[in-house]
């Protein structure tokens, strides 16, 4: 039989869109917060409980009874206000969502008038309404999130993983709105402090601390604005974290954009690396009006925003003049790198063998002679890359780098489990600043990481301590190291701490450990690499995935030259 939904249920539905975790509480406040003109805008979080305080102009007895009513709202008034909203909330349903879910309360207080009210409710029910003495603006604390709905509860990540949610909520709203102070407390400990300051200033204090370069870019037109930062080919991280595109000052995810910086930055970034950039895009020929948390748009043209995006970004790219690259042991700029992708390309589409064919690198593992005897190797290097080497009948190619995190990677497993380790200590300890979404991630992993045999230590609010490392990676950059632990951890970060995300941790160690990708080697090293990946129990792929060699036979040779 059809019926019509009570109040309470209808409520905890949409509560379903719009509160999706904590997280999503904090932006709906947040947004509330700027929409109301404050100047100062603190957040508090205790556990998982959430308090923001404002100095916006507050509301009176009936705006706060109103407010958590849904779609009650001061934003727009009919239909066509969709078109040109100019603030962040606008559907009304915010509070009310919240409200249904939570135990909230509200103290609000506007400037002409004398006196305050603080309004309480739990599961959407006002409990209590009151005179309250308080100052000019808002304060919305939200407590036991879905304490009512215990299978949203249940279905809540680890602390860690939430607080990551909340702290880059908190980050966006402050990159977008760098004219209000914003400060964020985590249980009453000062985690960001951030005046009002311009744009650069404020950005390169929430990416992560370092030596980065920018380039600014400002393109104007009738249909379409943008402006923000992007960084140097050579500022380029493992990850796609510092990514941040807003949309008339929304945050959103737009693959669209996306991929129109990427396309934009060509061939100027290394393989699998990624820019830091940030960039406000402001048009009226947008949607955003297509999901109820207002993380996407829809471009009325979507192929001229990214023809313009990419456009524009290339240029910036190309205006860093001359910026070099060091692939192995020789330098090249970014013309000639370019211009070799292009002649090989246009030699392997004409048939020329600028690379080997599929043919040609057939892996015949069942040949792999792991008994050679030791002492006959017989092998050289090859563009400082490659290890060419003799096995059974047929010509084995191994890949330097490949290969070496292999051996290094089964020899770290092999020392974690004996407790093996040897340690070098450091004369003075290593001490390192992050920003603080990476420190966080640290912090909430420190056991893990020890347990690698890292001995790492929290130094400071937002500094690690690093006073001894393995032997076995005495010879790393230790930020580059950890800029890639970091990554793991980001990208893994919804796994259980077991031994999937342990064994990725470890073939980071193995590849920052290893034999690189360029390196000059002498003859008994190279032998050693030969000798050290044919004892390995599983010596034909690295730990990424990645094969260590593949063999060419006779036969295939004979083929090639038409004697056969």
């Amino acid at each position: 039989m059809i019926k019509i939904l009570s109040e309470e249920t209808s409520n905890k539905i949409a509560a379903g869109e719009v509160v999706e975790r904590p997280a999503s509480v904090l932006k709906e406040l947040l947004e509330n917060s700027i929409d109301s003109g404050a100047n100062n805008i603190y957040v508090y979080l205790d556990n998982l409980n959430i308090r923001v305080e404002d100095d916006g102009v507050g509301m009176n007895k009936e705006d706060m009874l109103l407010s958590v009513k849904r779609f009650a709202t001061s934003k727009i008034s009919k239909v066509e206000d969709l078109l040109d909203v100019a603030t962040f909330g606008f559907r009304g349903e915010a509070l009310a969502a919240i409200a249904s879910v939570s135990k909230l309360s509200i103290i609000s207080k506007q400037a002409n008038l004398e006196e305050g009210y603080k309004l309480y409710l739990e599961s959407g029910n006002v409990i209590s309404f009151d005179v309250y003495p308080t100052l000019d603006g808002t304060t919305i604390d939200v407590k036991d999130i879905f304490f009512n709905t215990p299978a949203r509860l249940k279905f809540l990540k680890s602390y860690n993983t939430e607080y990551k949610y909340i702290l880059d909520v908190f980050e966006k709203a402050a990159l977008s709105n760098e004219n209000i102070h914003f400060k964020f407390l985590k249980n009453n400990k000062v985690i960001y402090d951030l005046e009002k300051e311009n744009l650069l200033d404020r950005f390169l204090k929430i990416i992560p601390k370092g030596n980065l370069k920018f380039n600014e870019i400002n393109y104007k037109s009738e249909y379409l604005n943008f402006k923000g930062f992007i960084s140097y080919p050579e500022s380029s991280r493992n990850d796609k974290v510092f990514e941040y595109i807003f949309v008339n000052n929304r945050p959103i995810y737009s693959n669209i954009v996306n991929k129109a910086i990427m396309d934009g930055y060509s061939n100027f970034l290394y393989p699998n690396k990624f820019p830091v950039y940030i960039l406000f895009i402001e048009t009226k020929e947008v949607d955003i009006n297509v999901h109820p948390r207002k993380s996407e748009v829809r471009f009325k043209d979507s192929n001229s925003v990214f023809n313009i995006i990419k456009s524009e970004i290339n240029k910036s790219v190309s205006s860093i003049k001359e910026k070099t690259f060091d692939y192995g042991n020789k330098v090249f700029s970014n013309s000639e790198i370019k211009n070799d992708y292009k002649i090989k390309f246009k030699n392997h589409k004409n048939g020329k063998n600028s690379y080997p064919s599929n043919f040609d690198i057939f892996q015949n593992h069942s040949n792999f002679n792991l008994n050679q005897n030791d002492e006959g190797i017989d092998a050289i290097q090859l563009f400082n890359r490659y290890i060419v080497t003799k096995s059974k009948d047929n010509i084995q190619i191994i890949d330097q780098h490949a290969a070496s995190e292999r051996v290094m990677f089964e020899r770290i497993n092999e020392e974690l489990i004996n407790n093996n380790f040897e340690y070098q200590n450091f004369l003075i300890p290593y001490t390192l600043d992050l920003n603080k979404s990476d420190f966080n991630l640290l912090e909430g992993n420190i056991d893990l990481i020890r347990s690698l045999g890292l001995d790492i230590e929290i130094f400071g609010d937002s500094s690690i301590k690093i006073s001894s490392l393995p032997v076995i990676l005495s010879d790393i950059d230790i930020n580059k190291f950890l800029e890639e632990i970091i990554s793991d951890l980001r990208n893994e970060q919804n796994l259980k701490m077991d031994s999937g995300l342990k064994n990725k941790l470890v073939a980071t160690m193995a590849c920052h450990s290893s034999v690189r990708f360029g390196d000059p080697l002498d003859m008994n090293k190279i032998k050693q690499i030969v000798k050290d990946l044919r004892n390995c129990k599983d010596p034909f792929f690295c730990p990424h995935g990645r094969p260590t060699t593949f063999e060419i036979s006779e036969d295939s040779i004979l083929k090639k030259f038409r004697r056969k």
